[in-house]
């Protein structure tokens, strides 16, 4: 059985803080995205596509890590605990690697909109991306809380 620290004490309450961190930003960026107004014949909202620009990019550049520390820190030893916790480890960490890709695929449309042929097309599948990334992401971090809810 694996053995809960002070240390891994303190590595899950980082983890948690995280994770109320990225709630916040998945907040911002569902905000910034309902402003973006995909399909209008206007152009969008500068304010607006700077906070999705800016926000897409702090999870691109901090999740990996986060994910990384939560998978040596947190879940690999809850994984010991049970099997049923192995498989919920196991879980999270294949929407890891999803997530990634997600947010990978979001960024890129982001930096392709300058240079679309059809901005207000861009823009929509920018919103789409965005929107869709930001319920997963919520989703998961959410089912993370719950289900690690005694080590969190």
């Amino acid at each position: 059985m694996a053995k809960l620290t002070h240390a891994f004490s303190s590595e899950a309450g980082v983890i948690h803080k995280e994770h109320e961190d990225l709630l916040h930003y998945l907040a911002e960026l569902d905000r910034a995205l309902d402003h973006l107004q995909p399909g209008e014949p206007v152009s969008p909202d500068a304010d607006a596509f700077g906070q999705v620009f800016l926000y897409g990019r702090l999870l691109a550049s901090g999740l990996p890590e986060h994910f990384l520390r939560e998978e040596q820190e947190l879940l690999d030893t809850v994984a010991e605990v049970s099997p049923e916790l192995r498989e919920i480890a196991r879980e999270m960490k294949r929407e890891h690697e999803s997530l990634c890709v997600r947010v990978s695929d979001f960024c890129r449309a982001l930096g392709d909109v300058q240079y679309a042929e059809n901005r207000p097309a861009a823009l929509e599948g920018v919103h789409a991306l965005g929107k869709q990334l930001t319920r997963e992401l919520g989703r998961h971090i959410a089912l993370e809380e719950q289900e690690l809810s005694g080590f969190l």
